[in-house]
């Protein structure tokens, strides 16, 4: 039963390593064509903060998140672990 349960924290881990590297793929095209259009469009105009920072900010902040969350995260296994000894608890 306990190799089960390594099998699902190593799978949620290999899962989790996919989404994140896929959503930073996604994120640097994203931002790139952000960028770019910015450059080409707006770059010269304003002497401001350009407008990609933002997406690019709170993009970044919630990919950093997400990567922090997805690797410090209780895996289905602990969980179980965690609800069993609760419910022995009471």
């Amino acid at each position: 039963m306990e190799n089960l349960q390594d099998r699902d924290e190593q799978l949620w881990q290999i899962k989790t390593k996919a989404a994140i590297k896929s959503h930073m793929i996604l994120y640097l095209l994203v931002n790139a064509g952000l960028w770019g259009v910015w450059f080409l469009a707006d770059s010269e105009k304003h002497h401001r903060l350009p407008w990609p920072v933002w997406p690019s900010l709170t993009w970044g902040i919630i990919l950093a998140y997400r990567y922090y969350n997805g690797l410090h995260k209780v895996t289905p296994g602990k969980f179980g672990k965690l609800e069993k000894r609760e419910q022995t608890r009471y």
